[in-house]
């Protein structure tokens, strides 16, 4: 199974103090025949950084959690088991499926009611071709204390697959302690554009906020 990965360096649209966020990235591979799967990174220049949690954050001036692209390919653990987290991920028959994670740490947790109004036929949240979440949550790192590192090829944040030749759009707002410890807010958003023999990546990310932790 090969992959090709896709970067940008981001463009930063305050303070050179909030440079340790520094791009968004993707992989693209053929997990699933007559399918492309998308797992989105997000590059930090310090390996101290610690994601925390995707969410949407309209109100606070950053990013809602969104897709639009591909109608998104969903597969159930043992038949009958909906997996938005990747949970069951590196069990046969999972390859493809469309999920969220921090890190792929199993331990990613939602929200309560996050994109409770996207549910499939099949439980699955991480689902359809549009999806927006604006405020209040997401999906986060329940145990903060494992962390969620750049040890240089990124952190993965989603996994999305849609039939061969789709597009996708995915964004949102990234929620870390930078190095120094204060927690940090950055909105990110990756595309996909077709090329002949190659895609290419559009990369945004923005970074303004950020508390004492």
């Amino acid at each position: 199974m090969n992959s090709l990965r896709l970067s940008a360096a981001a463009l930063i649209v305050s303070g050179s103090a909030f440079a340790d966020f520094g791009s968004a990235s993707y992989t693209v591979e053929s997990a699933v025949a007559g399918y492309d799967t998308y797992k989105i990174f997000l590059n930090f220049t310090s390996p101290a950084d610690k994601l925390l949690a995707i969410n949407g954050d309209v109100a606070g001036g950053y990013s809602a959690i969104s897709y639009e692209g591909g109608e998104l390919y969903n597969a159930l653990f043992a038949g009958v088991l909906a997996d938005d987290t990747g949970q069951y991920a590196a069990f046969a028959g999972m390859e493809g499926d469309s999920y969220f994670t921090i890190g792929g740490q199993t331990d990613t947790s939602f929200s309560p009611g996050f994109l409770a109004g996207n549910t499939g036929a099949d439980g699955s949240v991480v689902n359809g071709s549009s999806f927006s979440w604006e405020n209040n949550g997401g999906y986060f790192d329940s145990d903060p204390g494992s962390g969620a590192f750049d040890s240089g090829s990124g952190i993965l944040v989603a996994q999305l697959t849609v039939a061969s030749g789709e597009d996708i759009t995915f964004g949102g707002t990234a929620s870390y302690n930078s190095e120094a410890g204060d927690l940090t807010f950055a909105s990110f958003s990756v595309t996909t554009v077709p090329a002949p023999g190659a895609l290419a990546l559009l990369g945004l990310a923005g970074l303004g906020r950020r508390r004492r932790g």
